[in-house]
C-alpha cells in the first residue's frame, strides 16, 4: 500500500514536473507552441523567448484561414501570471511592430447581432492593469477600408469594471474608404413614410474613461475627398449608455474645431453640444480666394434627434445667425430655419465691394415634402440704386413655386411669378413684369420709364433644351424718345445644323424714337429671316451718337444651303471721338457645295484724336476654293495697301499676301515678295519668311510657325538710320546713324522666352549748336526661365563711358534683382535740349554700384559721383557752377556731400538718406537727414531781384518731414516796376467758380518747417515809389497741409515813399508778421521832406493796422486843421487864404493816384501797353498826362494843362536799351536825345 502511494505521488510529482517544465520553462514554451502550430494549420511563427509566468516573444506570427489574415514581425508580451492569486493581472508590455490584418474581399456580410440593448454588463473578477501598450506600423486592409498606423502608444487600467485609458498617442494614421456599388435598399426594409425613425440604444459593456487620445498626423481619404488632420485631441467618460464630458479638438489646414458637449444614446440620443471653429485661408481659397480666413462660427445644439434646436453664429468676413429646429428622426425631415444677416459684401474682403447685401432675412419652414420659403433684403452695387428684393415662395423635392419674386427700387419695380419643375425634365414656366423701370438707373446716358410684360418658357429633356417668349410687350420712353418692343421668339437645340441653333422670330418689331428694327422668320428646317434697320437718329438711341444708318439683314434657302444678303449705309456716324463719314457695306454670300460670295466695305473718312484715313476701301469676294481682299486707304500718321489670295482645302486655309504698302511717320515701309501664309484646323499657322524694306532699312522676319500652345519666331532690323526719327526729337536735335537689331521670340505652354540685340554705328547727336559723337551703342535683352538679363553698353570719347548690367531672377514672383552700374565720365550737355528752361548743362557723372534685392525693394551699393557740374537757365534766375556732389549708398542707405557755387556763393550739400518701404514710382519714401549750408550764393529774376542767400538748412527725411535752419541775407536789390497778376488781391465780394484752388494748395507744404530768416544790412527796396533798406528776422513756421505762417517783424531803414505824387521821408517803419504771412501788421510813419516844405511845419502820414484794413491818419506840428495838413502833405505849403486852385491841385494829386489804375486797364484793353495817368508841374504849371506805347520801342503821351489853355504832345523812341530820341510839341518844340544810367555803390 505505502508502496503504492509512493507510485502515486511518483507519477503525481513526475506531472507535475514536467507541467512544471512545459508551462514555467521556455524550452516547455517552446514544445508546447510547436505542438499547436503543428497541429493547427491556420497558425505559425516563432516562440524566441519567454514563458507563462512572465511573457513571450513571437516572431513571424501569422493566422491564416478563409476570413482573416493576421501577421506581426515581432510580439513582447510582458506579465506577472502570479499576481492572479489576489485576482489581479498587472502586464507590463503589449508591443507588435509590423503587423497587418485582412480581411478577404469574399468576406459575406457579418450578421447582425441580436439585439443587446437589454444586455448585462460585463463583471470582470479581475483588475487588469497594462503598463504599455504599443503598436508600429500596422496596417487594416478589407473590401470597405485600408487603415495605416504608424505608431500607438497608450496605457490601460481595468479596476472594479471600469476601463481607464490615461494617455494615448497616435501618429501617422491614414484612412482609406475604397469606392463600392451600393446595393439598393428593399422597399419593404424601408419604415412605413409617416412612422418616426427608432434607434436602437446603445450601451458600453462597462464604463470607460479616455484621459486624453493625441493623433497627429491624421488622413481621411475617400475618393476625391482627402483631408489632413495635423492634429486631434479627444476625451471623454461613458457609462452605459451616457457619454459626457466630451472634447474634441482639431487642426485641419481648413480649419481648427472645439467640441464640447455630451450625449445619451438611449431614446431619442438627447444631446447637447457646442462647437466652436476658425476658418483659415485655404478653405475654398480657389473659389473665394482666402476670403473667409479668419471667420469665427459658433454652433450650439441642444434637445434630441426627435427635435434639435440649432443655433449658428458667424462673425468675420461674413456676419450672420441662423437658428432654428429640425427633425431628423422623422421621414420628411421637419425643419423650421432663419438665417439673418449684416451688410455682406462681394468680393467678402476689400475694396470696393461689387455688390452688397444688407440687412436681410431668409426662413425655411416644413420639410422635404413640402416648404414655405421667404427672402427679404436690400441689394446694393456701386454706382447703382439700391434695389429691395422680396421673394416668396413654395417648394417640395421636385419642384419650386415662386408665388412673387420682387425687384424694387423707390420709382420703379419688377417682379417674377412663375413655376420651376425638376422633377423628369426641368421646366420652368413664368411671367416678368416692368413697372416704370428706368435703365438710367444702370445706364445713366439712357434715363427713361419702360412697362411691360414678358412671358417665359424653357424646357431641358436629355440634354435638348427650347426657350419660348410667346409674349413681348414693352412700351414706355428713354431719353423722352417713345419705345415701343413688340414680338414673339423661340429658340431650342438643332445639333444637325450648322448653327446648332434652331430660332423663330415672328414679327419682332423694336422702336426708339425715329430709329426702328424689325425681324420676321425662321432659321429651322428652312431658313427665310429678313431684318430691317431705319435709324434716321441714332442721337435718340444714345447721346453719345449722332448721325444715321439704314440697312437690311436677308437670309434664305435651308441649313445646308443658305444664301445671305446685306447692306448697311449712313451719310455719318459720330461716337464719341470717332467720326465715319459716307459708309457702306454690302454684301451677299452663298453656300452649295462650296460657300462664295463677295462683300464690299467703303469710307470716305474716319476721325479720331489721333489718326485720320480718308477713302478706305475694303473688298473681299470668290469662294473657298479661291478668294481675294484687297484693303487701301489714305491718311495720317499711317495709310497703305494690301492684297491678299486664299483657298480653304482638306480643312486648312493657304493664301499669300502678295502687296503690302504701310506709310508711317518713319517713312515708306513695302513688302519685298509675297507673304505665304496658312492656318489648320486647330488655328495653327505657318508663315514664310518675309521683309519689310523702306529705302535702305530692311525688317526681315524669318519663317514663322504659330499655335496657342508654342510659336517662335526670328528677326533682323539692318540700315535703320536715325534720320527716321526726326518727328520725334526736339526741333533743332538731330541723330546722326544707323541702328541693326536681331531678336528672337518663343513661347511653349505659355511660357515664353525673348532674346534682342540693339546696335548702332558710331553717331553724332546734335542740338543747335551742341554736338557730341559718340563711338558704340549696344543694348542686350535676354528674357529665359522666368529670368530677364539686360545689358547696355555706350562710348563716347566725348560724353564718357556706361556699363549697365541688370538681371531679374523669377519676373513674376519674387523678382529677385542683381546687376551693376559702371558710368565713366558720363557727360551731361546732351541733356540740356530735353530739360525745359535749361539753356546749358555741364558736368560728368561716373557711378560704380552692384544691385541686390527685388525689383519692388532694391538695394544698390556702391559711388555716385558728380564732378565739374554746371548749369544755366533761360530766365537767369541762378547760374551754377563748379558742383561736386558725391553719393555713396549701402544697401537701402546713402550718404550724401557736395558743394557748388551758386553765383559768386559756395553752397554745402550732405547728409543721410534712408530708403525705406517699398519702392514704385509713384511712391518712394525716404527717411535720412539732409544738410545745406552756403555762403553768399547768387540767385535772381531778371528786372525783379538779384539776392545773395546763405542758408544753413537741415532737411529731415521719413513718414514726416522736417526742414528747420537759418537762411541769412546779406545782400539783395528788389525792383519792382509792376505789381504781378499773382499778386493783385481779388475783391472779397467776387465769386470764383473753379474746379480747383492752386492758390490754396500752393500755400500747403507737405512737410513741416521751421526755419529763421535773417536780413543782413545790405538789403535794398525799390518798389511803387518805396525805396529803402530793410532789416529784421522773421520766423517761418509750417506744419504739413497747413498755410505758411511768420512771427517776427521786417524794419524799413532810411525809407522814402512817394505818395499822392509826393516825396515821404519813412522815420519809423515795421511790418509785423504773427500768424499768415498774408495778413502782417503795420507801423508806419512817414514825413514830408522838410526841404520840400517852406517852413518848419513837420507834417505825415501814420499807418497802423492790418494789410488789408489799414488805418492812416495825417498829423503836423504844429497843430493846424485837416485842410491845412493835407495842403503841407501835398503841396509843402499851406492853402494861402482859401486858395482854389492849390486845392484843386491837391484833389487833382488824389484823383489821379487813385483812377491811374483804371485809365491803364483801359488802355490795354483797347490795344495799347503800359498805359499811365499822372501829374507834372507844380501850382500854375500842373499838367495831366496820359501815357502809352503804341509799339515796342514807340511811346506818346498828351499832357493838359490844370490852370491854363496850354497842352503838350511828345514822342519818344528808343534806339537801344537806355538811349531814347524825344520830339516835344507844345508852347514850344524840342527833339532831345537822352541816355539813361543808374550809380549804384558798391557792396561792402
Amino acid at each position: 500500500m505505502r508502496k503504492a502511494l509512493y507510485s502515486v505521488a511518483g507519477v503525481f510529482v513526475l506531472i507535475m514536473l514536467i507541467l512544471t517544465t512545459l508551462l514555467f520553462s521556455h524550452s516547455g514554451n517552446v514544445f508546447i507552441w510547436n505542438q499547436f502550430s503543428q497541429r493547427i494549420d491556420a497558425l505559425n511563427g516563432e516562440l524566441i523567448d519567454g514563458q507563462l509566468m512572465s511573457g513571450w516573444t513571437m516572431k513571424n506570427l501569422s493566422w491564416q484561414d478563409d476570413s482573416v489574415y493576421f501577421y506581426a514581425e515581432t510580439i513582447r508580451l510582458s506579465w506577472q501570471l502570479s499576481a492572479l492569486l489576489d485576482k489581479k493581472l498587472p502586464i507590463q508590455l503589449i508591443e507588435i511592430e509590423d503587423s497587418k490584418l485582412l480581411l478577404p474581399s469574399n468576406n459575406a456580410e457579418p450578421s447582425s447581432p441580436e439585439d443587446d440593448s437589454s444586455a448585462s454588463p460585463l463583471d470582470i473578477p479581475l483588475d487588469i492593469t497594462i503598463e504599455h501598450i504599443r503598436i508600429n506600423s500596422f496596417k487594416f486592409e478589407s473590401s470597405v477600408a485600408t487603415v495605416d498606423l504608424g505608431s500607438l502608444s497608450t496605457d490601460a487600467q481595468l479596476v472594479q469594471n471600469k476601463l481607464t485609458l490615461n494617455k494615448s498617442t497616435i501618429d501617422q494614421l491614414h484612412i482609406l474608404i475604397k469606392d463600392s456599388e451600393q446595393t439598393p435598399t428593399s422597399n419593404s426594409s424601408q419604415p412605413a413614410a409617416d412612422s418616426p425613425i427608432t434607434l436602437p440604444p446603445m450601451h458600453l459593456p462597462i464604463p470607460i474613461q479616455l484621459g486624453a487620445l493625441h493623433l497627429t498626423n491624421g488622413i481621411y481619404h475617400q475618393s476625391s475627398i482627402k483631408e489632413e488632420i495635423s492634429k486631434l485631441h479627444l476625451s471623454f467618460n461613458g457609462d452605459s449608455s451616457q457619454i459626457n464630458d466630451i472634447q474634441l479638438d482639431i487642426e485641419h489646414g481648413m480649419a481648427s474645431a472645439s467640441l464640447k458637449g455630451s450625449i445619451d444614446l438611449s431614446g431619442n440620443y438627447p444631446l447637447n453640444a457646442s462647437l466652436n471653429a476658425r476658418i483659415h485661408k485655404p478653405f475654398l481659397e480657389k473659389e473665394l480666394h482666402g476670403a473667409l480666413d479668419g471667420e469665427h462660427l459658433t454652433l450650439t445644439a441642444s434637445g434630441d434627434l426627435a427635435q434639435l434646436q440649432l443655433s449658428l453664429d458667424a462673425q468675420g468676413p461674413v456676419t450672420a445667425n441662423l437658428h432654428g429646429s429640425v427633425s431628423p428622426l422623422v421621414q420628411d425631415f421637419p425643419f423650421d430655419l432663419i438665417l439673418n444677416w449684416k451688410d455682406l459684401n462681394w468680393p467678402l474682403t476689400g475694396t470696393p465691394s461689387l455688390i452688397s447685401v444688407n440687412q436681410g432675412n431668409l426662413s425655411l419652414a416644413g420639410s422635404l415634402q413640402g416648404y414655405d420659403i421667404q427672402l427679404n433684403s436690400g441689394v446694393e452695387i456701386p454706382r447703382q440704386p439700391p434695389i429691395h428684393v422680396q421673394l416668396q415662395g413654395a417648394g417640395d423635392l421636385n419642384q419650386l413655386t415662386v408665388e412673387q419674386l420682387l425687384l424694387k427700387e423707390p420709382e420703379s419695380h419688377l417682379t417674377l411669378q412663375g413655376h420651376l419643375n425638376w422633377k423628369e425634365s426641368i421646366h420652368w414656366q413664368g411671367k416678368t413684369t416692368l413697372v416704370d423701370v428706368n435703365p438710367g438707373l444702370w445706364a445713366p446716358a439712357i434715363p427713361g420709364k419702360l412697362n411691360g410684360v414678358i412671358d417665359s418658357d424653357f424646357t431641358l429633356i436629355n440634354n435638348q433644351w427650347q426657350v419660348t417668349i410667346p409674349t413681348l410687350k414693352i412700351k414706355g420712353k428713354l431719353r423722352e424718345y417713345p419705345v415701343n418692343v413688340s414680338g414673339k421668339l423661340m429658340a431650342k437645340q438643332a445639333s444637325n445644323n450648322p448653327i446648332p441653333i434652331a430660332l423663330t422670330v415672328d414679327k419682332l418689331f423694336v422702336v426708339v424714337g425715329k430709329n426702328t428694327l424689325s425681324a420676321n422668320g425662321e432659321l429651322a428646317d428652312r431658313w427665310n429671316m429678313k431684318a430691317k434697320l431705319n435709324a434716321t437718329a441714332l442721337t435718340e438711341i444714345h447721346p453719345d451718337l449722332s448721325g444715321a444708318v439704314q440697312g437690311y439683314f436677308n437670309i434664305t434657302g435651308n441649313a445646308q444651303a443658305p444664301t445671305i444678303q446685306y447692306q448697311l449705309k449712313s451719310p455719318q456716324i459720330l461716337f464719341q471721338q470717332f467720326n465715319l463719314t459716307e459708309f457702306q457695306a454690302e454684301g451677299k454670300i452663298t453656300q452649295d457645295k462650296q460657300i462664295h460670295g463677295q462683300t464690299q466695305i467703303t469710307l470716305s473718312e474716319l476721325l479720331t484724336d489721333d489718326l485720320q484715313l480718308n477713302n478706305l476701301n475694303i473688298q473681299a469676294s470668290g469662294s473657298e476654293q479661291k478668294h481675294q481682299m484687297t484693303l487701301s486707304a489714305e491718311g495720317k500718321p499711317i495709310s497703305g495697301s494690301v492684297n491678299m489670295q486664299g483657298s480653304w482645302k482638306n480643312k486648312q486655309w493657304q493664301g499669300q499676301l502678295s502687296h503690302a504698302a504701310l506709310n508711317t511717320p518713319i517713312e515708306t515701309w513695302s513688302l519685298e515678295k509675297p507673304l505665304r501664309i496658312s492656318v489648320d484646323q486647330h488655328l495653327n499657322a505657318k508663315l514664310s519668311g518675309q521683309c519689310w524694306v523702306s529705302g535702305e532699312a530692311r525688317l526681315c522676319i524669318d519663317d514663322t510657325k504659330l499655335s496657342d500652345q508654342k510659336g517662335s519666331a526670328r528677326f533682323q532690323l539692318a540700315q535703320f538710320n536715325f534720320k527716321r526719327l526726326s518727328p520725334f526729337l526736339p526741333s533743332d536735335t538731330s541723330w546722326q546713324s544707323t541702328l541693326s537689331a536681331q531678336g528672337q521670340v518663343h513661347w511653349l505652354d505659355n511660357e515664353p522666352s525673348i532674346s534682342l540685340q540693339l546696335e548702332t554705328t558710331p553717331g553724332t547727336l546734335s542740338s543747335g549748336e551742341l554736338s557730341f559723337d559718340y563711338n558704340q551703342l549696344k543694348l542686350l535683352l535676354n528674357f529665359q526661365n522666368q529670368r530677364l538679363n539686360s545689358s547696355l553698353q555706350f562710348q563716347s570719347n566725348q560724353l564718357g563711358v556706361a556699363n549697365v548690367n541688370v538681371a531679374i531672377d523669377d519676373i513674376q514672383s519674387q523678382r529677385k534683382l542683381s546687376g551693376n552700374l559702371d558710368l565713366s565720365k558720363l557727360r551731361l550737355d546732351f541733356l540740356a535740349p530735353f530739360i525745359p528752361d535749361i539753356s546749358s548743362l555741364d558736368g560728368a557723372l561716373s557711378a560704380q554700384a552692384k544691385l541686390d534685392g527685388t525689383l519692388d525693394k532694391p538695394r544698390i551699393y556702391g559711388d555716385l559721383l558728380l564732378n565739374q557740374g554746371a548749369l544755366t537757365t533761360n530766365t537767369d534766375i541762378a547760374s551754377i557752377t563748379d558742383l561736386t556732389t558725391r553719393l555713396k549708398i549701402t544697401g537701402n542707405k546713402g550718404v550724401i556731400d557736395g558743394h557748388m557755387m551758386v553765383g559768386e556763393g559756395k553752397l554745402d550739400i550732405g547728409g543721410e538718406l534712408d530708403i525705406g518701404g517699398e519702392l514704385s514710382w509713384q511712391d518712394m519714401p525716404l527717411s535720412g537727414n539732409v544738410t545745406i549750408k552756403g555762403d553768399r550764393i547768387q540767385f535772381q529774376y531778371p528786372g525783379l531781384l538779384k539776392v545773395k542767400v546763405s542758408p544753413d538748412l537741415q532737411f529731415s527725411l521719413g513718414k514726416s518731414m522736417v526742414l528747420s535752419g537759418k537762411v541769412v541775407i546779406p545782400w539783395a536789390r528788389i525792383e519792382i516796376q509792376d505789381l504781378p497778376k499773382s499778386a493783385i488781391k481779388v475783391s472779397d465780394d467776387a465769386i470764383i467758380i473753379s474746379n480747383d484752388s492752386p492758390e490754396a494748395e500752393q500755400d500747403k507744404a507737405p512737410f513741416n518747417m521751421k526755419i529763421e530768416v535773417v536780413l543782413g544790412d545790405d538789403i535794398k527796396l525799390d518798389a511803387y515809389g518805396l525805396t529803402t533798406n530793410l532789416e529784421g528776422r522773421l520766423l517761418l513756421t509750417q506744419e504739413t497741409g497747413h498755410s505758411l505762417e511768420g512771427n517776427g517783424s521786417i524794419q524799413l531803414i532810411e525809407g522814402r515813399y512817394r505818395y499822392l505824387g509826393q516825396d515821404l521821408l519813412i522815420k519809423e517803419g515795421n511790418i509785423i508778421f504773427s500768424g499768415p504771412l498774408k495778413s502782417p501788421y503795420l507801423v508806419i510813419d512817414a514825413i514830408r521832406n522838410p526841404i520840400m516844405v517852406v517852413d518848419d511845419t513837420l507834417v505825415g502820414i501814420k499807418v497802423s493796422g492790418t494789410v488789408t484794413q489799414p488805418d492812416w491818419e495825417v498829423y503836423s506840428q504844429p497843430v493846424m486843421s485837416h485842410q491845412e495838413q493835407l495842403s503841407y502833405l501835398l503841396r509843402g505849403k499851406g492853402l494861402e487864404g482859401g486858395n482854389n486852385s492849390a486845392l484843386q491841385s491837391i484833389l487833382l494829386n488824389v484823383g489821379i493816384n487813385r483812377f491811374g489804375g483804371v485809365v491803364s486797364t483801359v488802355g490795354e484793353a483797347i490795344g495799347f501797353s503800359d498805359v499811365t495817368l499822372d501829374t507834372e508841374g507844380s501850382g500854375s504849371d500842373t499838367q495831366v498826362t496820359i501815357g502809352a506805347n503804341i509799339r515796342p520801342g514807340l511811346r506818346l503821351s498828351y499832357g493838359a494843362g490844370v490852370f491854363t489853355a496850354i497842352s503838350e504832345v511828345k514822342i519818344r523812341y528808343e534806339l537801344m536799351p537806355k538811349l531814347y530820341l524825344q520830339a516835344v510839341s507844345g508852347l514850344a518844340q524840342a527833339v532831345d536825345l537822352f541816355y539813361q544810367f543808374k550809380i549804384e555803390p558798391t557792396e561792402n
